[in-house]
């Protein structure tokens, strides 16, 4: 790749480039779910003044994750979902490309068409590592990743989790009468745990026909918001 300007790290990572960018700092805060769904519950935000399609990161100690509903101009709703019912407080972090309306005083990066790539005014998305994990069908944990100590971290989910149990609920011996339990994977931040959790989130009647099995592993970008 043939660059004008390349800043690179100490293990000769590429950080910095003219056509390459990093999302940065947009906007903190917290949202209270306000719709309870069998074992979750759920809210949305609105987020205006964007300069990009935005990354959304969730904290929550029981679980939650977001994701982006629909985005157009500057402006995005953010569906957040949480393990629990109604009244989940859940932390989010908000990160866009690059802003231009920054200070004009500081060093900046910009590509071949103008636009800005680095701006040394802004506070850029940390990612601590990426996790991966398939929710239980019970509602339980399963597995869990340990990161740095004595930071904070929240979660960006890449793709969301699920899986669903059948039970044939039928008291008639030898008759049939399926019902599919589904859940929702939720990403757990405790400190510097972050585990894959689940909550059943649909409970669905399918008489004689035995559902499809379905097990979607769910992976996330953990990122370091310590100072945010």
């Amino acid at each position: 790749m043939s660059s004008y300007f390349l800043v690179r790290n100490e293990s000769g990572h590429i950080q910095i480039d003219d056509t390459f960018f990093n999302y940065a700092f947009h906007s903190k805060g917290t949202v209270t779910t306000s719709v309870t769904v069998l074992d979750t519950s759920y809210a949305t935000i609105t987020l205006t003044g964007l300069t990009g399609y935005p990354i959304v990161a969730v904290s929550h100690a029981a679980g939650a994750y977001a994701y982006v509903r629909s985005f157009s101009g500057d402006t995005a709703e953010i569906a957040v979902s949480a393990k629990g019912a109604a009244g989940q407080v859940v932390s989010y972090y908000v990160f866009t490309p690059p802003n231009p309306g920054v200070a004009s005083q500081g060093f900046e990066v910009r590509n071949a068409a103008g636009q800005i790539v680095f701006h040394a005014g802004h506070r850029y998305m940390r990612v601590a590592g990426q996790f991966e994990g398939v929710p239980s069908t019970n509602g339980t944990d399963t597995n869990s990743t340990t990161l740095s100590a004595g930071k904070t971290y929240a979660v960006a989910t890449l793709n969301r989790a699920a899986a669903n149990r059948n039970v044939n609920q039928s008291p008639i011996p030898g008759d049939v009468d399926w019902w599919s339990y589904n859940f929702w994977g939720y990403w757990k931040v405790a400190a510097n745990v972050v585990t894959m959790t689940s909550a059943n989130f649909q409970a669905y009647h399918a008489d004689n026909t035995m559902p499809a099995a379905v097990s979607i592993p769910g992976r996330c970008l953990m990122l370091d918001v310590s100072g945010y």
